[in-house]
């Protein structure tokens, strides 16, 4: 039995099966996805726990969309701060940082 790489290339690059959409009622599309050799481990690694290369994918695809999300969120709060209240103190920003990131 085979990991969940295809191949491995002499290059490091892997080449993993088709990453497929598996959702009911959803209309599957594969995706060839091409890994180095570290992230070839990862997602092996990965897989384990999610059950398969693909699931492993799309959980990360998740996980990226929302932190985007929540960056998106945060620009947003700071240019609604800075309109009503203008731009943050500097030695506020220090202090701050000082308190809640030990620097």
């Amino acid at each position: 039995m085979t990991g969940p790489c295809d191949t491995a290339r002499p290059n490091g690059t892997a080449s993993f099966p088709d990453v497929t959409s598996e959702y009911p009622g959803a209309m599957a599309k594969a995706t060839k996805i091409r890994l180095n050799g570290d992230d070839s481990q990862l997602l092996a690694q990965l897989s384990e726990e999610f059950g398969s290369p693909s699931d492993a994918v799309r959980e990360g695809i998740r996980m990226l969309a929302e932190q985007s999300k929540r960056r998106q969120a945060l620009r947003e709060f700071q240019q609604e701060w800075i309109a009503e209240f203008g731009p943050p103190d500097p030695d506020d920003v220090a202090e701050s940082r000082r308190r809640y990131f030990n620097e």
